[in-house]
């Protein structure tokens, strides 16, 4: 009957392969039959039966039945994506191929270290906090106002009771959409939340 050894890799300890063995030729003649030779990195002890997505790992004198982690992908903080090289798990966020090839930060976030798909809520609050940080300057607010509703910079000026809000709002060079400020003038003058993004999106006030 053959003999087989079974043959791992030198780097990562996995199952190689099979084959025949051959014979030991010191050993074979002292003992007056067949001794197989074992070679480095080979064992004659037979691998398991292994599921798809794992592999067999020689440790000690054993064979292991791991998951393969090369089948998978890291993901960051930042949603980027690299392929693991290693056998065992990294540290961090495991993907599967599936996920790793759809993933972007337009659509997914991580929560509770996990790759989640964003929900409208998360897209809507996203967009808020893109558009609080847009800009107009003074002339491109007074010259939208004034279009949409021939409403002068001294009428606006007049809707602002508060002194220091009408330092900052008279001495500003430019405006945020996340100034509270905003949102305050803007309803006296009959604009809701988002009419007021529609203003700093577009520099013009909706008809």
């Amino acid at each position: 009957m053959a003999i087989y050894i079974y043959e791992y890799s030198s780097e990562t300890f996995e199952y190689v392969g099979k084959r025949e063995a051959d014979a030991d030729p010191e050993e074979t003649k002292i003992k007056g039959e067949f001794v197989p030779l074992i070679p480095a990195n080979a064992t004659l002890v037979e691998p398991p039966v292994i599921d798809e997505g794992h592999v067999a790992v020689f440790i000690g004198n054993e064979w292991q039945d791991k998951i393969d982690y090369r089948n998978y992908y890291l993901v960051d903080e930042n949603l980027s994506v690299t392929e693991i090289k290693t056998i065992d798990k990294p540290d961090g966020i495991v993907i599967d191929k599936d996920l790793a090839e759809k993933i972007n930060p337009d659509d997914y976030k991580i929560e509770d270290n996990k790759v989640v798909e964003k929900t409208a809520e998360d897209r809507e609050k996203e967009r808020k906090e893109r558009i609080a940080l847009l800009s107009l300057t003074k002339r491109e607010v007074f010259l939208a106002v004034y279009k949409a509703k021939q409403i002068t910079p001294d009428m606006i000026k007049a809707q602002i009771t508060d002194p220091e809000a009408l330092i900052e709002f008279e001495y500003a060079n430019e405006y945020y959409r996340g100034n509270p400020l905003i949102d305050e003038i803007g309803e006296k003058l009959g604009y809701n939340s988002d009419d007021l993004d529609y203003l700093f999106e577009n520099k013009e006030l909706p008809q």
